[in-house]
């Protein structure tokens, strides 16, 4: 809930709500763990529900489709009905202005990934 949170606290007035993007693009079976998909779904169901704008699942394989009424079941048709799916970046655009797009999905931001090193003892 640490990140969740975090994002939350960034969000500058008058925007109120995130947009979750999780891309599939290179999804299988072998990768799919669904202890953490149905904890942070349950974290911004419980707690932030006013806070997800939409969850947009990009890219997912046709082996989704089974997955995704699993894992529907465990939300609140509120939560459910924020839920997308996009195959690329028409449909992101939607949802996302284009400049706020990684280049990586077909957007215009240049933005890459830094992991940072914990602080010792963190």
């Amino acid at each position: 809930t640490y990140l969740i949170e975090t994002a939350r606290l960034a969000l500058n007035p008058p925007v109120e709500t995130a947009t979750l993007i999780f891309d599939l693009s290179s999804f299988t079976l072998a990768n799919m763990d669904y202890v953490p998909v149905k904890f942070i779904i349950k974290c911004f169901e419980a707690n932030y529900p006013e806070s997800l704008g939409a969850i947009l699942i990009h890219n997912a394989p046709w082996v989704f489709k089974g997955i995704w009424k699993v894992i529907s079941a465990w939300l609140d048709p509120v939560v459910a009905a924020k839920v997308h799916f996009t195959y690329g970046r028409k449909d992101l655009e939607e949802f996302i202005h284009p400049s706020q797009i990684i280049k990586e999905l077909g957007g215009d931001e240049d933005w890459d990934y830094v992991y940072e090193e914990p602080v010792p003892g963190e």
